[in-house]
């Protein structure tokens, strides 16, 4: 508190009765002025009465018989007046003439008023009648002009305003100064006692300190100093009970505390206890996008490393590639999760990634997560941190899949099994994996790279209505290719996707269901899929293309010869240049795209296994991160492994399929 600089009350008091006082004077000046003009006023008119009847009959008479010495007489009784400065008269034969300056017969100017503004004089006209004698009507001589002056009256109305003025001031001063030593002797004396005894109060001498009195004697009625006082001694006595318990209870506070935290590990054990018998991984997202602590023991095992201060990219859906529809929806849907209500979560967390993939160390195919995801809000229902559940399921995952094939089979061979011509069922079926191998070749190759979006949309329509013509017995066809033109629709519609992957995907797809139902009409009518020498051509001429990608890549990028003599050393020299490589997604990408293509065209040819790696090699290769994101374990993984198994299989793979090409002709 600053208690050098002080403001009275008491002056304040005095400042507002000053101009109170000021104000009332003022406004009872000005009503006295407006009286004494009234009263003025008032004055004129009587005198006009009074010439009237004592001056105007003699006057009329002189004008009549035109006697001047009369007439001036007349004329100077009435300038005897000190308020009056001139009088004239204008004849009759003057008042109708339009042009007439009012031209007057007499006019006297006795007074020195010449410098004042004749507006401001007062001007009364009297019409002068005549008594003929004889005659009952009066005759009509004129109109006399009588001048009045403010001169006289402003004299006396400032005189007066003065004596007023003076009055008034003496009045508020007297009044002033009664007020100020009346107010500081009633109130402001007893309320510098309050403040001095409030600055006084000390909590640990508040039972020795007694009670507040006013220095006056005891009232029969307590005014509002009174319930003042009676306020400051409650709160004295509030002060002394609150501070002996907080005395009491700083004295036992060491002993409660540890009680209370006791009972609170106790509870956080027990809670930790059972998030870590859980097998899922449990953590916080925050606003910045980043995990925070703490999180389940489970999650470091799920993850094969501590998550906490990592970046939800680095964790989960790192391997989201740029241009594609999930990365586009999820970047989309997280940016508006930390803006929005809580209550409109719901609608936002159906568009986030309910399963992703991710790579694994142990599990060759990647690791798949079931996510979960829960808002917790600031208590204003606005989102602040995200918290989300991942659970392993792969091998529930694995077994869906091998069930869902099977249930697709089953309606595949229910299908194949009404159509009455299998025979050229069979050939159509030939037809239609020859073009898709064509397209998708197209699709996948060097030149695509070249090519607009259009070029892939238009072309997968016309392959699908091909294909849609010639599989025209197909029920189950029909209905797969309008699912997948509806979805070339909305890739179509969207200009951020990047449509030679959605459009390839969606193919491959395609591709896949193609083979799988062309397998399982071969288990009823042999289905001779002839792919002929120039297929077998095809095959070679990609494998040694992909050989000279990973060549490439790894000779001439990583400068390792032998894939198979990496040790770590090595690998720390191959992921600083991978994470420098400025081809690397692209290359990853071909190597994707590539494999895929392999794998259509060994089941082809009748080599499932090595399909399966390739397979395999093409889905470890599309679960790898931007290069910023790379680790070891991900290159060693996802990679170099998967190629390792490959390579070896490839010995001699030119001879064995030229001599397939040669059996098939």
């Amino acid at each position: 508190m600053n208690l050098k600089k002080k403001s009275s009350i008491a002056s304040k008091l005095i400042f507002y009765v000053l101009l109170g006082n000021i104000l009332v004077s003022l406004a009872f000046m000005l009503q006295n002025y407006l009286e004494l003009s009234k009263e003025n006023t008032k004055k004129i008119n009587t005198k006009l009465r009074d010439f009237k009847e004592s001056i105007i009959p003699p006057l009329a008479g002189a004008l009549f018989e035109e006697n001047e010495e009369g007439i001036s007489l007349s004329l100077r009784g009435i300038l005897a007046d000190e308020n009056i400065i001139k009088v004239s008269f204008l004849e009759v034969s003057n008042e109708n003439n339009l042009d007439s300056k009012h031209s007057e017969l007499f006019f006297l100017e006795d007074k020195n008023f010449k410098n004042e503004d004749p507006r401001s004089f007062i001007m009364k006209t009297l019409p002068i009648f005549h008594q003929i004698e004889g005659e009952t009507k009066k005759a009509y001589l004129g109109k006399l002009k009588v001048f009045f002056t403010n001169r006289y009256i402003l004299k006396k109305t400032r005189k007066q305003v003065i004596d007023q003025s003076f009055l008034i001031l003496f009045q508020t001063i007297v009044t002033t100064v009664l007020v100020f030593f009346i107010f500081r002797y009633l109130i402001t004396s007893h309320i510098n006692r309050m403040v001095e005894y409030a600055i006084s109060l000390d909590l640990n001498k508040l039972k020795a300190l007694g009670d507040l009195k006013l220095n006056r004697k005891v009232l029969k009625h307590p005014d509002e100093l009174d319930q003042l006082v009676n306020s400051i001694n409650k709160m004295k006595k509030n002060l002394q009970i609150n501070h002996e318990k907080l005395i009491d209870y700083s004295k036992n506070l060491e002993y409660k505390i540890k009680d209370a935290t006791k009972e609170i590990n106790e509870e956080k054990n027990k809670i930790g206890t059972l998030l870590n018998n859980i097998q899922v991984s449990i953590f916080v997202i925050g606003s910045d996008f980043l995990i925070l602590p703490p999180v389940s023991d489970f999650s470091e095992f799920l993850f094969n490393r501590n998550i906490v201060g990592l970046h939800i990219s680095q964790v989960l859906f790192f391997n989201f590639k740029k241009g594609t529809r999930q990365y586009i929806e999820l970047s989309l849907t997280f940016k508006k999760i930390f803006e929005t209500n809580i209550n409109e979560f719901e609608e936002l967390k159906s568009k986030l990634p309910k399963k992703v993939t991710i790579p694994d160390q142990f599990e060759k195919r990647g690791k798949i997560l079931k996510l979960s995801y829960k808002a917790i809000s600031d208590g204003n229902d606005t989102i602040e941190k995200l918290m989300c559940t991942a659970e392993d399921i792969t091998d529930s995952e694995n077994l869906l899949k091998v069930s869902n094939q099977d249930q697709e089979k089953f309606h595949n061979l229910k299908e194949i099994i009404s159509i009455p011509q299998k025979v050229h069922l069979s050939q159509t079926l030939e037809l239609s994996l020859k073009k898709s191998f064509e397209i998708l070749d197209d699709f996948i190759s060097p030149m695509s790279d070249t090519y607009d979006s259009s070029h892939f949309i238009n072309n997968f329509k016309s392959y699908l209505e091909k294909i849609q013509s010639i599989l025209d017995c197909s029920i189950l066809f029909k209905s797969k290719i309008e699912y997948h033109l509806k979805e070339v629709q909305q890739i179509e519609n969207s200009k951020e996707l990047n449509t030679q992957f959605e459009v390839t995907n969606i193919l491959c797809s395609f591709f896949e269901y193609l083979i799988n139902y062309s397998m399982t009409a071969n288990l009823i009518t042999p289905t001779k899929i002839d792919l002929g020498s120039s297929f077998s051509k095809i095959a070679i001429e990609k494998i040694n293309d992909l050989e000279k990608v990973f060549k490439n890549l790894f000779e001439y990028v990583f400068l390792v010869r032998d894939i198979n003599k990496i040790d770590d050393e090595k690998m720390e020299k191959v992921l600083k240049v991978a994470i420098l490589y400025p081809e690397f997604e692209r290359t990853i990408n071909l190597i994707h795209q590539r494999s895929n293509l392999l794998k259509f065209l060994l089941r082809g040819l009748g080599y499932f296994e090595l399909a399966q790696d390739f397979e395999t090699l093409s889905n470890l290769v599309k679960q790898m991160p931007e290069r910023r994101m790379l680790s070891k374990s991900i290159i060693k993984n996802n990679l170099i492994e998967p190629y390792s198994i490959i390579l070896p299989k490839l010995e001699s793979i030119e001879d064995r399929i030229k001599n397939y090409g040669k059996q098939k002709v």
